[in-house]
């Protein structure tokens, strides 16, 4: 599997979390964070991606903290 798909499948995962399709969201949330073992680590780990060179807007990172509440 492509390493840069992780960022892809959390894309889907914010986009089911936002449609309220919870089991999807978890689910390709489990796969990118398979992949990128970061996102394992919350906000702190999107803050690391940051540094790396990825960007998520401030509504995303907004979706992303309610994702991982949900997940916890």
């Amino acid at each position: 599997m492509n390493n840069k798909n992780w960022d892809a499948m959390l894309g889907l995962s914010l986009t089911f979390f936002e449609k309220k399709d919870y089991d999807n969201a978890q689910k390709y949330f489990a796969q990118a964070s398979e992949i990128e073992p970061k996102l394992k680590n919350g906000p702190d780990g999107i803050s690391e991606l940051e540094k790396e060179g990825y960007v998520y807007s401030d509504y995303d990172k907004e979706v992303l903290n309610q994702l991982f509440k949900s997940l916890k």
